[in-house]
């Protein structure tokens, strides 16, 4: 057995974040979700029960159109990305973390808890943006950070 569980994981993501899964294969994805998220994590007990609270799910627009898939609660299919906006949106959860970590400053908590959306959002699969999902083998990776950090640079405004 090659590769490590977060890679595996990663994998999985990928492929079902991607795509969309039909419902007569939401099971099977649920399956993959759950394995990677134990080979990633761990075999414990606790970790166990979670993911078996845990599925790969459909979101619906207003005409009961799909319009997104990830991963949800087995109880009232809430997305997890859901959870986190709702994090993002506690009471005092900004002056919390200032106060956990001292040399946080505003903007640096918004840049992270921003980082936390965009990441769990990346792992799920948006209609709207199939579109655009091509085969791994076809993305320049070097290429395309080049070009996002040339316009990164130009929009903070630093030389390099």
């Amino acid at each position: 057995m090659n590769g490590s569980g977060k890679q595996i994981l990663l994998k999985i993501l990928t492929g079902l974040s991607t795509q969309l899964t039909a419902d007569a294969e939401l099971e099977s994805a649920t399956d993959k979700l759950r394995a990677g998220l134990l080979l990633h994590g761990s075999t414990s007990d606790e970790n166990y029960q979670c993911v078996k609270n845990l599925q790969w799910a459909n979101s619906y627009d207003e005409d009961q159109v799909i319009w997104r898939q990830g991963i949800a609660t087995t109880d009232g299919q809430v997305f997890i990305s859901d959870l986190v906006e709702s994090l993002m949106d506690v009471p005092n959860l900004h002056d919390s973390m200032l106060a956990e970590h001292p040399n946080l400053t505003k903007e640096g908590l918004e840049a992270g808890l921003q980082a936390v959306w965009l990441i769990v959002s990346a792992v799920q699969m948006y209609s709207q943006l199939l579109e655009v999902e091509i085969a791994d083998a076809n993305i320049d990776v070097e290429k395309r950070v080049a070009v996002m950090m040339k316009h990164f640079n130009h929009h903070i405004n630093i030389d390099r």
